[in-house]
C-alpha cells in the first residue's frame, strides 16, 4: 500500500490526543508490547491492515473513514468512476452506504 498523506498522519495523532492516550497505551490495546508500531502508523512509515485499522477506530472512537479520510475519498472516487464506466449495480436504495451525488 502506498504511503499516506500528511493529512492522514495528523488525523491519527489528533484522534489519539483527543482520547487522551499515549502511544504505549494504544500499543497495548492493539496487542503490541512497544509503542514503535503506533509511532510508525502515525508517521506513515507503515499502514495498518484492515483489522488493525478497525481496532484503531474503536480505540479512538472515530469512524475508520475519518481516520483515513484521504484514502476513503480516493476509494469512493475510484468506485464512482468505475460505476460511470461499467454502470451502477441495481442495489435497493435502503442498502446504499454512500450516495455519490
Amino acid at each position: 500500500m502506498r504511503r499516506p498523506s500528511n493529512t492522514h498522519l495528523n488525523t491519527l495523532w489528533i484522534a489519539r490526543q483527543r482520547v487522551g492516550l499515549e502511544q504505549k497505551s494504544v500499543a497495548l490495546r492493539l496487542g503490541h508490547k512497544t509503542a514503535s508500531t503506533v509511532s510508525e502508523y502515525e508517521t506513515g512509515r507503515i499502514v495498518p491492515n484492515l483489522h488493525t485499522a478497525l481496532k484503531l477506530a474503536a480505540i479512538y472512537r472515530t469512524p475508520v473513514e475519518k481516520l483515513y479520510a484521504a484514502l476513503n475519498a480516493e476509494v469512493v472516487a475510484e468506485v464512482a468512476r468505475a460505476e460511470q464506466k461499467y454502470g451502477r449495480s441495481r442495489v435497493p436504495r435502503q442498502f446504499e452506504l454512500y450516495q455519490l451525488t
